[in-house]
C-alpha cells in the first residue's frame, strides 16, 4: 500500500541525505524505497521544494467552449469526410490546440461518430516493389483509373512520388500506349524534380512483356532512349502499386464523389486540375505524418543544401 508522507518528513529526509555521505543507511533506518528518494530529491533541486505541486492545466481547453472549432470538426468531418487525426492537425495549423480524444468527443456528443469494426490487416512480405524511398524521384508509381461519365468511359492517368507524394493527374479518352506515353512525357515535363524510375503493372497502355510478341511498346521505348529504369510489379498484384492506388481511392472519396456525372471532359479537365493542385500544396498527407507535400519537398531541399555546406 502507498503510504502518504507528509511534507515535513520529506524535507528532513532529502536535507538529512544531503549531508549525511551514506545515504543506504539513512533509508534503511525509515524504511524509505530508493526510487521514492530520488523523486523527492530531484524535485527538491529542481524546484527547492517537496511539495506536490498541482498538475490542473493553467488554461482551459475545453472543446465545448469553442463553437468555432465545433463548426469546424464537424465541417471538415461530414463535408469533408476528413479523420479524427487530420482534423487534430488541421485545427492545430489554425491555432486551436486541441487532441484527438477531444475531436471524437465532439462528434461523438453530435451523434456523428461512425464507430469502425477492426479489420485484421493482411501481411505482406517487404520486398523491393514496397521498400520506403527517401529520394525524390527515384520511383514514381503509374497507374490508370477508370472513370464513368454519364454512359461515357474515360481515363484519368495518374503518378505518385513515393518519396514526397507528390502526385501528377490527366484525363484520356482512351486507354492506349499513345495516351500512356503522353502522360509520362507531361509529367516528366512538370516534375520539380528529376524523375529516375517508373512503375508500372503489366497493362497493355504500358508494356507488352505479358503477350507473344516481338514488337516493343513505345512506353517501354521511350523510357529506354531516355534512361528512365522501368520497373514492373508482379501480375495481378495491385498492392505493390500501393500508393498509386491509395491515392486513387482517395480521388474517388473526396473528388468524383461530388462531382455531377453528367459533366463535360474538357470541365473534368479543369476542375482535376484544381484538385491536383490542392492536393500537391494544401492537402495534409497522414502518410507524411500530416503535413502538406509542398512541405515535404521544402524540407527535403533544405536537408539537401545542408549536406551540400558541410565540410
Amino acid at each position: 500500500m502507498k503510504k502518504d508522507y507528509s511534507t515535513e518528513f520529506k524535507l528532513f529526509i532529502v536535507q538529512g541525505a544531503l549531508k549525511t555521505k551514506n545515504i543506504k543507511i539513512l533509508l534503511k533506518k525509515y524504511s524509505i524505497a530508493k526510487s521514492t528518494f530520488y523523486t523527492w530529491l530531484k524535485k527538491y533541486k529542481n524546484t527547492g521544494t517537496v511539495i506536490n505541486l498541482s498538475t490542473r492545466p493553467k488554461t482551459s481547453t475545453n472543446i465545448f467552449d469553442n463553437q468555432k472549432a465545433i463548426n469546424l470538426i464537424i465541417k471538415l468531418y461530414t463535408e469533408e469526410y476528413r479523420g479524427k487525426h487530420y482534423i487534430k492537425e488541421y485545427l492545430n495549423r489554425e491555432g486551436i490546440k486541441i487532441g484527438v480524444t477531444a475531436v471524437e468527443n465532439v462528434l461523438k456528443r453530435s451523434n456523428l461518430w461512425r464507430y469502425k469494426i477492426k479489420k485484421k490487416k493482411k501481411r505482406y512480405d517487404k520486398i523491393k516493389f514496397v521498400s520506403k524511398i527517401e529520394k525524390e524521384g527515384k520511383i514514381v508509381q503509374i497507374d490508370t483509373k477508370y472513370i464513368k461519365l454519364g454512359r461515357k468511359t474515360v481515363y484519368q492517368f495518374t503518378a505518385v512520388d513515393l518519396a514526397t507524394r507528390y502526385s501528377w493527374r490527366q484525363i484520356y479518352e482512351d486507354k492506349t500506349p499513345s495516351s500512356a506515353l503522353s502522360f509520362l512525357k507531361y509529367v516528366l515535363k512538370t516534375s520539380p524534380f528529376k524523375i529516375q524510375s517508373v512503375q508500372t503493372d503489366n497493362g497493355l497502355e504500358y508494356t507488352y512483356r505479358c503477350i507473344n510478341t516481338s514488337k516493343m511498346n513505345i512506353f517501354d521505348e521511350y523510357c529506354l532512349k531516355n534512361k528512365l529504369q522501368r520497373r514492373y510489379i508482379p501480375i495481378a498484384t495491385p498492392r505493390y502499386n500501393g500508393v498509386v492506388e491509395r491515392v486513387h481511392g482517395i480521388d474517388e472519396k473526396e473528388f468524383y464523389s461530388r462531382l455531377n456525372k453528367n459533366i463535360t471532359v474538357e470541365l473534368l479537365r479543369e476542375k482535376l486540375k484544381e484538385y491536383t493542385h490542392f492536393y500537391n500544396n494544401q492537402r495534409l498527407i497522414s502518410s507524411l505524418g500530416y503535413i502538406t507535400i509542398k512541405d515535404r519537398i521544402k524540407n527535403i531541399m533544405e536537408r539537401k543544401s545542408t549536406i551540400s555546406m558541410a565540410p
